[in-house]
């Protein structure tokens, strides 16, 4: 797993799946426009309704990592930023990685 370091999404060590207010997301295949609107649309629900303080987002499974899905992760940081949440990649991988570096 990468380093945390400076980017939209925090690649540091995530919260125990286990913890209370932790939200886990696991999200797999290919994220386009659509479906990261989708994606992010539906974790402001469950934040809007309360609950989670924290959202881990397991990306292990997302290919190909492009900049479509650096986008998404960037749209669902902002959002959950926004209501005072903290979000955290999981298992990104070393292209989605290098991406978030850019």
């Amino acid at each position: 797993m990468a380093e945390p370091h400076e980017s939209p999404v925090d690649t540091g060590g995530s919260p125990a799946p286990g913890q209370p207010g932790t939200l886990v997301v696991v999200v797999d295949g290919r994220i386009d426009a659509a479906r990261a609107r989708t994606l992010v649309g539906w974790v402001r629900g469950l934040l809007d309704g309360g609950g989670p303080t924290r959202v881990v987002c397991d990306v292990a499974g997302v290919t190909p990592a492009d900049a479509d899905a650096v986008d998404a992760l960037a749209r669902l940081a902002l959002m959950a930023r926004r209501r005072g949440v903290r979000l955290w990649v999981r298992d990104p991988s070393a292209e989605l990685c290098e991406l978030f570096d850019l």
